[in-house]
């Protein structure tokens, strides 16, 4: 039997199985469709959000800590697995900004270098820039991840630690014995453990519906379009109006994305990809020139306060939640992971461990609720 499950097999599940793992726990990780195929393949990769100054203080705590750690974290995954995760300080620019004053008190109280670039200087860093960008503030430090390399470090690396994947298997159901979780049913069949996590996502929360609970998160579909420039063309990464470019290496250059309350549907639509495509000249019309190679769509866990939940389930021990990241989700997995096993394990962490608590958007209501379509 093991020590833990971990229910959901995204960037924040594997985070979490592979943190338990190297404490010395049994771990099983149940994914309902393939390891990372949801939210975190699809997302960019940015490892910042998108305006860091508009979050409170204790979001920024675990980004900072994140943030400080992934070059670390990736170096120790390719040490692992020999598979390199693409992490690379690319560095950030953040074009014709009205918070600009927000920006640098809050790259201040970070401890952030960066630097306010007028037209000249965004011409030299960035020519294609010229037409479009009057004003820039450059952070240096700022990097990024290429997420399916991440994904597939991840992957080898809980292989390596001796975790258990069970892919395409979907959650029906958590059952519990005198208030404490026991075990879960399974479409392959029950699973008991010591304890569990759910870290599915957007699909959180039907099993806590299934016990009674409400959880305030709801999926938020994001989609990003891909261009394909025949050298790299664009070597920082870039911010405007609330859209991000991502150059990759390569030469393909990722945009978005949308913020679409669609309910659990991921396809992809003519009209995000039009509204995507206008944002394109406003970094440089030279881009228009790329090809769309690829359009795709991801389901990003929102929560009613903007606040992950790192916690254990009021009430039911041995039950614990990592979920609600929303945006940040690749960005603040090896943190999150660390927090959560820290508050299962009883251990100091780095943060206070009732940072995340389950709050009020999480309760409980006075009977059962099935909830359909919740295998996660």
């Amino acid at each position: 039997m093991a020590d833990c499950i971990v229910i959901g097999g995204g960037l924040i599940g594997m985070a979490t199985a592979r943190e338990l793992a190297l404490a010395g726990l049994k771990v099983t990780v149940v994914e309902r469709g393939e390891l990372g195929m949801e939210s975190s393949w699809a997302a960019g990769g940015i490892l910042t959000s998108l305006c860091p100054w508009q979050e409170p203080a204790i979001v920024n705590d675990l980004s900072r800590y994140c943030r400080e750690m992934y070059e670390h974290y990736a170096g120790e995954l390719f040490k692992e697995t020999g598979i390199d995760t693409g992490w690379q300080r690319s560095g950030l620019l953040l074009l014709d900004s009205p918070d600009q004053d927000a920006i640098l008190s809050w790259a201040a109280r970070e401890n952030l270098g960066c630097e306010v670039l007028d037209h000249a200087g965004i011409r030299a860093m960035e020519p294609l820039l010229e037409a479009t960008t009057r004003q820039a503030v450059w952070i240096p430090a700022i990097a990024q991840v290429w997420t399916p390399r991440l994904i597939r470090a991840m992957r080898s690396s809980l292989a390596g630690l001796g975790v258990r994947i069970l892919e395409n298997t979907a959650v029906l159901s958590i059952h519990l014995r005198q208030g404490r979780f026991d075990s879960i049913a399974t479409v392959q069949g029950p699973l008991a453990a010591e304890t569990a996590v759910v870290a599915g996502g957007a699909w959180s929360a039907g099993l806590l519906a299934q016990l009674g609970y409400t959880l305030a998160l709801e999926p938020v579909r994001g989609q990003i379009l891909c261009l394909k420039s025949p050298v790299p063309c664009i070597r920082t990464l870039l911010v405007r109006d609330g859209y991000y470019l991502i150059p990759r290496l390569d030469g393909h250059l990722l945009i978005g994305s949308t913020v679409e309350y669609s309910g659990y549907d991921k396809r992809t639509t003519t009209e995000a990809r039009d509204r995507l495509a206008a944002i394109i000249p406003r970094f440089s019309p030279a881009l228009e020139a790329y090809p769309l190679v690829h359009q795709w769509a991801g389901l990003r866990p929102a929560t009613a306060d903007g606040l992950p939940l790192i916690c254990q389930v009021p009430g039911i021990g041995g039950l614990y939640l990592n979920t609600g990241h929303f945006r940040n989700g690749i960005l603040q997995a090896p943190g999150s992971a660390r927090l959560l096993v820290d508050i299962l394990l009883s251990r100091a962490s780095f943060m206070p461990v009732d940072a995340f608590t389950c709050r009020d958007v999480l309760s409980v209501r006075g009977r059962s609720i099935q909830a359909k379509n919740i295998g996660i």
